[in-house]
């Protein structure tokens, strides 16, 4: 996808990022150094979570999705399809709930050790 955004996040010891879903826009994450833990919940309720470090996570819009779990050397860049646009994120997890009822698309990653794709593909 064209980026359109793009932000840099560091000094997260102990601090939690996310915890929202996006309407419309698609987002890379790469974490860049050290490790974090990537939650990601579908309108189903199911939870996925994984360890990322030096992986490139694809995350289509209508994931529920949280960072968490930092070490202290964790840097991220995050690239969007969209410019910033508050009316796209949905903050409030019970009206992400209610926003539709099904899967969202399957969550793609470059690198073969956390393959989330293949995981909601099995729920």
């Amino acid at each position: 996808f064209e980026v359109k955004n793009e932000f840099y996040v560091t000094n997260l010891d102990g601090k939690q990022r996310g915890g929202h879903a996006h309407r419309t826009a698609t987002q890379a994450i790469w974490c860049i150094n050290g490790t974090m833990t990537l939650e990601i919940e579908t309108t189903n309720h199911e939870v996925l979570s994984g360890i990322n470090a030096a992986h490139i996570i694809l995350l289509p819009p209508k994931l529920w999705v949280t960072l968490a779990q930092f070490s202290k050397d964790c840097f991220y860049v995050v690239w969007s399809s969209e410019p910033y646009d508050e009316s796209d994120i949905v903050r409030d997890k019970n009206e992400f709930f209610q926003w539709h009822g099904r899967y969202p698309s399957p969550v793609e990653t470059f690198g073969n050790e956390l393959v989330i794709g293949d995981a909601l593909g099995a729920l």
